[in-house]
């Protein structure tokens, strides 16, 4: 009824706060199905203030992290996400907390941002060949934000690989890497 009364001045903008929030999922599914049909179909733009992470990966086409009033970060759903260290990245690809067990193997740990074609190739596979390693997957996260894949992973080398060489080789394939321990 809120979005009724909302579009009947024919506004250009619609602003929606908090729009599923305390609704059973199929409930949020047909309210979103609803925004983003009302964008598309009467030109809108649509302002959603969320805190639902799975509300923003579903219809947002771009995203602002507001912190104490201020934008700490802005831009493209794709291009936030992409940001390996960006927190929006990490709440909207989230990897689950794995830490190492007494007794695990040792080696170093990496933290991989797969995005596009990175994220639908064999990344793992070619990397255990081109340096005859072991790759242990601890953690691993692959999501759709805007019809883009977007991969997210925790991966162990095996003690003895060059960590520079690979970190070269796995940027070189479009892959963000970060050296987590």
């Amino acid at each position: 009824m809120g979005i009724a009364r909302a579009l009947a001045s024919d506004p250009d903008i619609l602003l929606c706060d908090e729009p599923t929030s305390a609704l059973d999922p199929s409930t949020t599914d047909d309210i979103l199905d609803l925004i983003s049909d009302l964008s598309h179909r009467l030109g809108l733009t649509v302002v959603i203030i969320t805190h639902e992470m799975n509300v923003v990966k579903r219809i947002c086409d771009s995203v602002s992290l507001l912190e104490a009033g201020r934008v700490a970060e802005h831009g493209p759903l794709n291009e936030v996400a992409s940001n390996l260290g960006g927190r929006l990245a990490k709440q909207l690809i989230p990897l689950p907390a794995t830490p190492l067990m007494p007794g695990d193997p040792t080696g170093p740990v990496l933290e991989l941002l797969l995005t596009g074609g990175s994220a639908t190739e064999p990344v793992l596979s070619a990397l255990t060949r081109r340096f005859d390693t072991d790759v242990n997957v601890l953690a691993g996260s692959v999501e759709t934000l805007a019809g883009r894949r977007f991969g997210r992973l925790r991966i162990q080398l095996d003690l003895h690989t060059d960590v520079t060489a690979v970190t070269d080789y796995l940027a070189s394939q479009h892959v963000a890497v970060e050296v987590a321990a």
